[in-house]
């Protein structure tokens, strides 16, 4: 599970979330219709929620020397392929509230 400290930290990356992270407030939603040739108007089927995207820029600890910094990459990189399989995202502030998270894309480390 990952969780943002009240502080920004993200746990247990060890990583600070930056304010220029996007998220959204509510997840996308899909209409369902389907139109019936012939016929006026369509048929509703609801609404359903998708997949909503979420992007957290974070840096790493401040004072790490060169060989302690690669040694934090390879770490990160490896805790961040674990997240393709999905993971709890948590607050800290708000502990009702999680999100699956998936890691898609390549990050940049």
């Amino acid at each position: 599970m990952l969780i943002i400290k009240n502080d920004g930290t993200v746990y247990p990356l060890d990583l600070k979330l930056l304010q220029d992270s996007q998220m959204e407030l509510l997840a996308p939603v899909r209409e369902w219709t389907e139109e019936i040739t012939g016929a006026d108007g369509g048929v509703d089927f609801g609404s359903e929620l998708e997949t909503g995207k979420m992007e957290l820029r974070c840096v790493s600890p401040e004072g790490l020397a060169r060989d302690e910094k690669r040694l934090f990459r390879q770490d990160l990189a490896a805790r961040l392929d674990i997240l393709r399989d999905g993971d709890l995202l948590a607050w800290e502030s708000d502990p009702g509230r999680s999100l699956q998270v998936w890691l898609e894309g390549r990050p940049e480390i």
